[in-house]
């Protein structure tokens, strides 16, 4: 079942049967909640812009008298692409230098992202084609749910190659990245996003150009019958 965005990046209720409902966003420790600039690695971690992860695409979103309007533009309809840095982690401030992504939330009508019960909708997957991945980088695909949030880890796949991929909801290949002493289970039933992270290190920074961005494309929900 193709999940398809508007040209804003809005994925309506009526354009798939399995009742996923949300934007497309780009998100990043330079960036706040309003998917503008500053974010948690100025305001938290205190560190000056020039060291903080960046984006250059998709733009950051735009004040207006009803606050921030973000929207995720598309050159091919459908591809969701990312350009920017990674930074290099300062010592060891990885809360607040995360790196850069994109994602979708699945149960966002109107600017609060709530779980999604992928198992209620029949989806047993998530299908997508990834092309840009800089020669030795790893990206990791998040699954968020509640019990995740306050660490900010989740439930990921690694991806090192550009091709096309299925994300299997049942499969023990989901590993957890957890921070945590305990590890909540995955729960397919409170799925909040799905996200393409570029994580940060503390070796170097991790460029990905406008000339070849990490793209998204094909994105499809896996629908058992």
């Amino acid at each position: 079942m193709p999940i398809s965005p508007d040209a804003n990046g809005f994925v309506g209720a009526s354009s798939n049967s399995v009742g996923v409902q949300g934007s497309w966003y780009a998100y990043g420790d330079g960036w706040g909640a309003n998917a503008a600039p500053p974010g948690d690695c100025e305001t938290k971690g205190m560190h000056m812009p020039s060291e903080c992860s960046s984006i250059t695409f998709p733009p950051a979103a735009v004040e207006t008298e009803g606050g921030y309007v973000a929207t995720f533009p598309q050159t091919t309809p459908g591809t969701m692409c990312l350009s920017g840095t990674a930074a290099k982690v300062i010592g060891t401030d990885y809360s607040d230098m995360f790196g850069i992504g994109i994602g979708l939330d699945f149960n966002n009508p109107g600017g609060a992202k709530m779980p999604y019960n992928a198992t209620a909708a029949n989806v047993v997957g998530f299908s997508f084609q990834i092309t840009g991945i800089p020669a030795g980088v790893t990206v990791s695909v998040e699954l968020p749910i509640p019990a995740t949030d306050p660490s900010g880890d989740s439930w990921a796949l690694g991806v090192s190659s550009d091709g096309t991929y299925t994300i299997d909801l049942t499969s023990t290949a989901l590993k957890p990245s957890f921070t945590m002493a305990m590890e909540p289970p995955f729960d397919a039933t409170q799925v909040e996003s799905i996200q393409f992270h570029i994580a940060t290190n503390t070796a170097a920074a991790i460029a990905i150009p406008d000339s070849t961005r990490l793209c998204v494309s094909n994105f499809a929900a896996v629908v058992k019958m």
